[in-house]
């Protein structure tokens, strides 16, 4: 979790403590004076401080359609925003690296989605069009060091090729350390056959042989890994609780990970009760900001991770979150 696995060469033969001590502590004076121990992104400062970084196996849970996506997306831009000398690999099991892309411009130019594609009757206002090829240059500047995998350039995701597909990517962009992200935990493809000769994983197992699968790739990198998981729908017309035992693949989902993250939209009510006032003009207010008030819990953690439940709004139409509620008067 703090880079000192092995998995970027060759295994080593067992040592006794003693001949390990000097070599463990010249990384402990290496580590002193930072401020971070894994990956900065910045723009959620209190998820910073909370984890040291993000570092190690991460598992993000949360209902459906709340916005993982976009903050995964966003913590993995802002990584190579903030970090010369990190890279990205993002594996989107779902959506088209194409829409990424689209979603990407949107958090930098802060345009709606509609915008982006549409325009605004046709055409970009001189305002728009400048944010928007101020994001382009952005994106184009970080994009050596990103890469995009989906189903139609990188059909089927293994544990080997994505960690071959890291290091290709380090060692073309120069970076020294990496984020992948898995979106998501539920569609990871299940192995074909299993080399070891034991029988494949069964509906019941599959998502704990997923979450396995990526410890794996955790260990064979020395990198971060951040995948989502879902969680079941709640009961209609409440908000998911937010507890570590909805998360899917049983026990192994919850305790392999170094740090479990929820996300929890907040209820209408006390979303309402945050902007206070007329309800009802609360709720117009929302409704034309295109935002949402959520809760990021940082559930578990090891080495140092903090455990704290952060506010942050969504502006779901220019796939950004911004720490805090904010959006209203």
């Amino acid at each position: 979790m703090d880079g000192t696995r092995g998995g970027k060469g060759a295994v080593k033969a067992p040592r006794s403590l003693d001949q390990e001590l000097e070599e463990h502590a010249a990384r402990l004076a290496h580590r002193r004076g930072r401020e971070l121990v894994g990956l900065g992104q910045g723009s959620i400062v209190r998820l910073d401080r909370a984890t040291l970084g993000l570092r190690g196996l991460m598992l993000l849970a949360a209902a459906p359609n709340v916005g993982k996506t976009t903050l995964v997306m966003q913590l993995g831009l802002d990584v190579v925003r903030a970090n010369p000398d990190a890279c990205l690999l993002f594996v989107s099991l779902e959506m088209t690296r194409a829409d990424i892309m689209t979603r990407l411009l949107c958090n930098l130019s802060r345009l709606d989605w509609k915008t982006v594609i549409l325009g605004e009757g046709g055409q970009l206002s001189a305002q728009a069009s400048h944010s928007l090829e101020q994001a382009q240059t952005e994106l184009a500047e970080m994009g050596p060091r990103i890469m995009i995998l989906d189903e139609q350039n990188y059909p089927r995701p293994t544990v080997e090729g994505l960690a071959a597909e890291l290091n290709a990517l380090k060692q073309r962009s120069g970076a020294s350390r990496g984020l992948i992200i898995i979106d998501y935990l539920q569609v990871f493809p299940l192995p074909a056959k299993d080399d070891s000769g034991g029988p494949l994983p069964g509906e019941a197992d599959a998502d704990m042989w997923r979450v396995g699968a990526l410890k794996s790739l955790r260990d064979a990198t020395g990198e971060a890994v951040l995948a989502i998981s879902e969680v079941g729908k709640p009961v209609p017309g409440q908000a998911w609780a937010g507890s570590l035992t909805d998360i899917a693949g049983s026990s192994r989902a919850i305790y392999t990970p170094d740090m479990v993250f929820l996300l929890q939209t907040l209820s209408e009510e006390e979303a309402l009760r945050q902007i206070g006032g007329d309800p009802r003009a609360a709720r117009q207010q929302m409704q034309q900001l295109g935002i949402t008030f959520l809760r990021l819990a940082v559930a578990k953690g090891r080495d140092g991770v903090v455990r704290d439940t952060i506010n942050l709004t969504f502006y779901h139409r220019q796939s950004r979150f911004a720490e805090g509620f904010r959006g209203f008067i």
